[in-house]
């Protein structure tokens, strides 16, 4: 099952489309055109995670995200995973984000923290591709 957001062709701000149940839906697809519509999908994304089934995303040759609340002291928090071929077969994963503060002079503490995570992350991911 595909939910698509409109094309904007209608609207000049469409909106999002609903959630599937997780119930009776083996896969959805959020193609958004609109920033915007990222915390809408995350929540629904969110408000259907069980960790006994594990959701899995999947990009065209990456994955942007957003994080929109939680504990970590960011506002405009984007990030970005691409996946790259190498020459040997495998892949390279490129993880980047960008985020701004919420308290000034906490930039580098909030990266020292985020790097481990994203690195342990991709380790990971790589791991299981490998299997």
């Amino acid at each position: 099952m595909t939910a698509q957001a409109p094309t904007g062709a209608q609207h000049d701000d469409p909106a999002p489309p609903p959630a599937p149940t997780r119930d009776d839906t083996a896969a959805v697809l959020f193609d958004l055109l609109y920033d915007r519509h990222l915390p809408v999908v995350g929540r629904l994304i969110w408000r259907h995670a069980d960790p006994a089934k594990p959701l899995f995303t999947v990009g065209s040759s990456g994955l942007e995200y957003a994080l929109v609340g939680g504990i970590i002291p960011v506002r405009n928090y984007r990030g970005t995973v691409t996946l790259e071929p190498t020459p040997s077969g495998g892949t390279t994963i490129r993880w980047s984000s960008t985020f701004k503060a919420k308290l000034p002079g906490t930039t580098g503490m909030i990266v020292n923290k985020l790097q481990p995570f994203i690195e342990d992350t991709a380790r990971r991911l790589g791991d299981a591709a490998a299997r």
